[in-house]
């Protein structure tokens, strides 16, 4: 397996990109089936999980003709606290 180290961590390869998109895709195809004719909330509560909200947000189906990302759909505030 491919490792890559940065600092003084190393960290191995266990799941290629290519199947991390596949399984991406498929919640999305859920979420488009459960979700068809209404407008999901996405919203990311851990660190790092605004990544993989995004290639959610990016696989699933908006609803309407409009299938652009308009800027009030997208609220960012940093963590505070614990």
């Amino acid at each position: 397996m491919k490792e890559i180290t940065l600092d003084d961590k190393t960290f191995r390869l266990t799941m290629p990109e290519a199947e991390i998109l596949g399984h991406i895709q498929a919640i999305a195809r859920r979420i488009n089936e459960d979700y068809k004719g209404r407008r999901p909330l996405f919203l990311s509560v851990l660190n790092g999980s605004f990544m993989f909200t995004s290639d959610i947000r990016i696989e699933t189906k908006p609803v309407g003709d409009n299938e652009t990302l308009r800027p009030q759909d997208v609220h960012l505030r940093p963590h505070e606290g614990d």
